[in-house]
């Protein structure tokens, strides 16, 4: 399993292994101050990061 998170201290104390890390807390795979073309950029570039924390 991998975690997306803002909190990568919280999620190592829970034991996590494949943590990446987010963007904030209100907006964790996405930024409102972006436009929107940047913010879908954003989020695939955080699900290729989990994706490939989840295969390694």
């Amino acid at each position: 399993m991998t975690q997306v998170t803002a909190m990568v201290p919280v999620a190592e104390a829970v034991g996590s292994n494949r943590i990446v890390k987010a963007c904030g807390i209100v907006y964790p795979v996405g930024d409102a101050a972006l436009s929107p073309e940047e913010e879908l950029e954003l989020r695939r570039k955080l699900v290729r990061e989990a994706l490939a924390a989840l295969a390694s």
